[in-house]
């Protein structure tokens, strides 16, 4: 079985999101654990393939961060090309950066608002899709 979230974040926020990691359990994120190398994208597609809830923390950093994109890229596509309640994607947002016009609609949590808000709002998001039938329309809007 594969991990319930991908914490999708960039270097610079590691602290915010290691705490978030702790609280949900660590067996039950993908994280970069993953060695830089010719197999990393592999790796995060696997990972993104296998969670049930895509986690982007955004942040200036994030905004910036090349992998970040990517990730979150992938995340997207697999919410376009899939039919499937079993997927969602949702934002922690760190800062008051802009996101980006294709996820400005998607749910969101705000880790201003404490860091026990952001897991139980995870957790509800997790709860939803093991409840969902298993196609549908993807994702929270």
């Amino acid at each position: 079985m594969g991990h319930i979230y991908f914490l999708c974040h960039c270097s610079e926020d590691e602290a915010e999101v290691l705490e978030v990691r702790r609280r949900l359990g660590n067996e039950s994120c993908w994280f970069k654990g993953v060695r830089i190398g010719l197999r990393i994208m592999r790796e995060i597609s696997n990972g993104i393939a296998a969670c049930s809830v895509f986690v982007l923390f955004w942040s200036r950093h994030a905004d910036a961060c090349r992998w970040v994109e990517e990730e979150c890229s992938q995340a997207v596509m697999r919410l376009l090309r899939e039919d499937d309640e079993q997927f969602r994607l949702v934002v922690v947002r760190l800062d008051d950066t802009e996101l980006p016009p294709e996820l400005d609609s998607r749910a969101s949590l705000d880790i201003r608002r404490g860091v026990d808000s952001v897991v139980e709002g995870l957790k509800t998001v997790a709860r939803s899709v093991s409840q969902a039938p298993s196609s549908g329309i993807a994702g929270p809007r």
